[in-house]
């Protein structure tokens, strides 16, 4: 009975468990993780060799679905589990600089008994990273101004995340076909990368739509200071608006590289293949691709 035991142990019948619980299943960047990891022996002893902790990415753009492994955790290493034992380790994890979670961006910790000779016991756990507060700043001001997020934003594309924005209410509804946003975290603050799309009706408009005649381009800093208070940084993107809806300049920025293959006026452009690795919005990803058939591993 006992070989019996060990033979199904094996392939995972009666085997070991692990399960990943965590305080909180939702975190902002740069913030720690904090949980703990329960381990219950199966029907016989089992070696366990390590403990690991997987945190994952999986991003969605088009019909293509890119995957990364972006850290991996040992939690212990070397352990005897005897039938029936319960064991405890606590768990922490450090946020790495991540694109946000999205209805395109997903996370998982993806916790494993490492077995020899058997197959590996599995546990999967969805978690939500939130964007750091001064760009939750950025984006409850736009919120307040009216603006609502379009089914597409939140898109990331291996280089940067983008946001798209249609007013709905408010001071811009009319005036501002769509918005798109993509924010960079820097030393002294937050840098709001926008293209503004004006609202242009009749034949005319439909020339200057085809013609991209109704967009603009420019760079919005806001400093950690102003960030700190909302209706400081509401105030001065609603002006900063404003003057670009009133008095539009020529382009003030390099324009980023294309997201869906939606050219961004560009003479470069690296399209929705290229490797990110400290790439333009600084994310610790390494090797993130979009390439070949929907949900390829990378």
């Amino acid at each position: 009975m006992l070989l019996i035991k060990k033979f199904l142990s094996k392939i995972w019948i009666g085997a070991a468990t692990v399960n990943l619980v965590l305080d909180d299943s939702r975190g902002r960047i740069g913030e720690e993780v904090s949980g703990k990891i329960l381990v219950e022996g199966g029907n016989v002893d089992q070696k366990i060799d390590a403990i690991h902790v997987d945190f994952l990415l999986e991003a969605r753009l088009d019909d293509r679905t890119a995957r990364s492994r972006i850290q991996s955790v040992t939690v212990a290493q070397g352990l005897q589990v005897r039938a029936g034992e319960k064991l405890e380790f606590p768990f922490r994890h450090q946020l790495p600089e991540l694109p946000q979670s999205t209805h395109y961006v997903r996370y998982t910790y993806h916790t494993r008994l490492d077995i020899p000779q058997a197959l590996d016991t599995h546990d999967f756990d969805e978690f939500i990273l939130l964007p750091r507060p001064s760009t939750a700043t950025a984006q409850n001001a736009l919120h307040a101004l009216g603006f609502r997020d379009k089914q597409e934003s939140g898109v990331f594309n291996g280089h940067y995340q983008e946001f798209e924005y249609r007013p709905v209410q408010g001071p811009f509804a009319g005036r501002i076909d769509e918005l798109e946003v993509v924010y960079i975290t820097e030393d002294r603050g937050l840098v709001l990368h926008i293209e503004l799309d004006k609202k242009v009706k009749g034949l005319l408009g439909a020339l200057a739509d085809k013609l991209d005649l109704d967009e603009s381009h420019f760079t919005l800093r806001l400093s950690f200071d102003t960030l700190r208070d909302p209706e400081a940084t509401l105030n001065t993107i609603h002006k900063a608006l404003e003057s670009e809806l009133n008095n539009p300049k020529p382009n003030r920025y390099p324009t980023l590289p294309r997201v869906r293959n939606k050219p961004k006026h560009s003479g470069r452009s690296h399209g929705v293949g290229g490797a990110i690795a400290g790439g333009i919005a600084g994310y610790a990803i390494g090797d993130l691709l979009f390439g070949g058939k929907s949900g390829d591993e990378s």
